[in-house]
């Protein structure tokens, strides 16, 4: 109700850039927040010691990805070893901007995702051969579909859901084709709930 001004339930232009507002502006306030509670309130400055902690701590960076080489703009900030607060916005912004481009690329998965989504494929691939077929597929469908796989009605609607995340149309899923299969899973449920949702509301 904040963005949708004319309650129509879509957005418009106006409405849209409104709404890329706002989520600047909670960003900020979310980065500034993490310098707060991070820096020496003494020198107004955050460590470098603790910089990848605060960064974490606001979501713009995962574990286990190192930092690029990092150099305050602030002179008295390099001497004491850590950054100031111009500087730490340039830096979230950049690792923001990193990840957003990450989780284009992959699909929609951020990098922690791709992991555990790597950890889901091996669970469906017994054979470890890179690819999800024959009797790994059925097993796979059965648990992601169970309701599709069992009901004749919805066995097009399947098939066609398979094939669009087969896109070789080899008859087997490597990871790609998964991660595909497995955005298509995800975005039905989101749908459903929204539709159970709605329906709640007209009830």
């Amino acid at each position: 109700s904040q963005v949708d001004i004319d309650g129509s339930g879509a957005l418009g232009l106006f409405e849209l850039r409104k709404l890329f507002r706002i989520c600047r502006e909670q960003r900020a306030k979310m980065v500034k927040g993490a310098f707060q509670q991070y820096a020496d309130p003494n020198v107004g400055v955050i460590s470098l010691k603790v910089i990848h902690e605060a960064l974490r701590s606001i979501g713009c960076i995962q574990d286990g990805r190192p930092l690029p080489q990092i150099v305050s703009d602030d002179q008295t900030a390099s001497v004491l070893g850590g950054l100031d607060m111009r500087t730490f916005f340039k830096v979230a912004r950049q690792q923001f901007v990193d990840l957003e481009e990450e989780v284009r690329l992959n699909g929609g998965y951020t990098w922690e995702e791709i992991e555990v989504m790597k950890q889901n494929f091996k669970t469906y691939d017994t054979d470890e051969s890179g690819t999800i077929q024959n009797n790994e597929l059925v097993a796979l469908v059965k648990c992601v579909f169970p309701d599709m796989a069992t009901d004749p009605k919805l066995r097009p609607q399947l098939m066609e859901i398979i094939k669009e995340a087969d896109e070789d149309g080899n008859g087997a899923l490597d990871f790609e084709d998964f991660l595909r299969l497995m955005r298509t899973v995800c975005e039905l449920r989101n749908r459903n709930q929204l539709e159970k949702e709605k329906k709640a509301v007209q009830d």
